[in-house]
């Protein structure tokens, strides 16, 4: 059972992974939706994290709860997030200087030069969306990613290992979080649609310590430097892409490699 705090329910990290793999439990009384006979658990509309099985539990819980929704609300739970420190680079140890903020600001960087460079012709190939364009609903593209001690953004990150993840994996590990990639992708799909794209396709960046080997799902759900990249899905990048075809896996992690290193996007290393 969790402990209740300012802050909100903390668990062990035993609890943590069984949670994971649990059912979403209500803050207050810690039945789940199956256990009472209802569809789902409401949400607290303030904060949009914690769960609650009724009116009367989430009354219950407000003592508690409302520390911690006061400082998600007026950000100051996230201008704490941002000002941990995370570690130098490559350490895995977390020690050091460096603050999840920092962290990012670098990945955001990085995505704003490659956003326009190489990620949607990779997510395009990772994801298959040649063959399958529906594919875009059903997969997340997952990078993994090292600091280098680079000050130019375009070389800020070399990758370290790339999943593509089904939508169901990643559900499963951002389950009772309010930045769910599920739900981040159906908004970016109806936006899209409106403004005359195909649709909406999603990457999820993680910075990992150089010498991290946990596998790159498990590191997404237990590291905090992750960040969103929702990217449009157009005919111009369609007809572009057919032109390449379909890569082979080896190739376009290749080509993105060479590209992070501050290369072109070419199975071979080269500038020019």
């Amino acid at each position: 059972m969790p402990t209740d705090t300012p802050d909100g329910p903390q668990y062990t990290p035993e609890e943590m992974v069984e949670l994971r793999k649990a059912p979403i439990r209500c803050d207050s009384c810690h039945k789940s939706a199956g256990d009472l006979g209802i569809s789902k658990l409401r949400i607290c509309s303030a904060c949009s994290s914690a769960p609650y099985c009724s009116a009367e539990c989430q009354r219950a819980h407000w003592k508690i709860h409302k520390v911690y929704c006061r400082k998600v609300t007026s950000g100051d739970l996230q201008r704490e997030a941002l000002a941990l420190p995370i570690g130098n680079l490559g350490d895995n140890q977390r020690q050091g200087t460096r603050t999840m903020g920092q962290a990012m600001e670098d990945i955001n960087r990085w995505a704003e030069v490659h956003n326009g460079d190489c990620l949607p012709i990779v997510a395009w190939q990772a994801l298959g969306l040649l063959r399958d364009i529906e594919a875009r609903k059903s997969k997340i593209l997952i990078l993994g990613l090292c600091r280098t001690a680079s000050t130019t953004p375009r070389t800020y990150y070399t990758l370290k290992e790339v999943y593509v993840a089904s939508a169901i994996e990643v559900k499963r590990i951002f389950k009772g979080r309010s930045n769910n990639p599920g739900r981040v992708l159906r908004e970016q799909e109806e936006i899209r649609l409106k403004d005359g794209a195909l649709g909406a396709m999603l990457i999820l960046t993680v910075e990992m310590a150089a010498d991290d080997n946990r596998p790159l799902m498990t590191a997404l759900g237990q590291l905090s430097t992750m960040t969103m990249h929702p990217l449009g899905v157009f005919e111009v990048h369609r007809t572009a892409i057919q032109q390449i075809g379909q890569l082979p896996e080896i190739m376009w992690k290749t080509c993105l490699s060479n590209v992070l290193r501050g290369g072109l996007f070419s199975f071979t290393f080269r500038t020019s």
